[in-house]
């Protein structure tokens, strides 16, 4: 964690992390959150002056800081870990196209929950609205080039 923080918002920051990886890993300009009692209120207001959160139409919001904090403290997934062969396989049978523009879909409903972890990791991104059709990022790309 940045810095020095009390154990009151570490205790937050450490829920707010479970709560966002339970929810599966949610887009954050869609998932809010807002503090329960007086000792949240004084917490949260420690994660933003440390960066972690910021205030959000509907309370507040994971920022890119606490974002990165809950992926590092959270491994990739099994599940993400074979989506990502999954679809390492699949580029390389078409034969390496721009991974800017190869798209793909969700085989299932897990699927899109594993895409959003994906997504939020970094390596995937929406094509268009919807999320029903993506790409690969620069790091995506990297990352199923490489053993993953």
């Amino acid at each position: 964690m940045r810095g020095r923080m009390t154990d009151n918002a570490q205790t937050h920051l450490r829920d707010i992390g479970e709560a966002y990886v339970k929810d599966g890993y949610p887009t954050p300009n869609t998932w809010g959150f807002s503090p329960s009692d007086e000792t949240g209120a004084l917490a949260f207001r420690e994660l933003a002056a440390h960066g972690y959160i910021e205030r959000f139409a509907r309370g507040w919001r994971l920022a890119s800081v606490g974002i990165r904090w809950v992926l590092n403290a959270h491994p990739m997934t099994d599940e993400a870990k074979e989506e990502l062969r999954g679809l390492r396989e699949a580029y390389t049978k078409d034969g390496y196209p721009n991974h800017k523009v190869w798209s793909f879909s969700p085989s299932d409903e897990a699927s899109k929950a594993t895409f959003q972890e994906l997504y939020s990791r970094g390596y995937i991104k929406p094509m268009a609205l919807g999320h029903k059709t993506w790409t690969f990022t620069d790091d995506g790309q990297k990352a199923i080039l490489t053993d993953t």
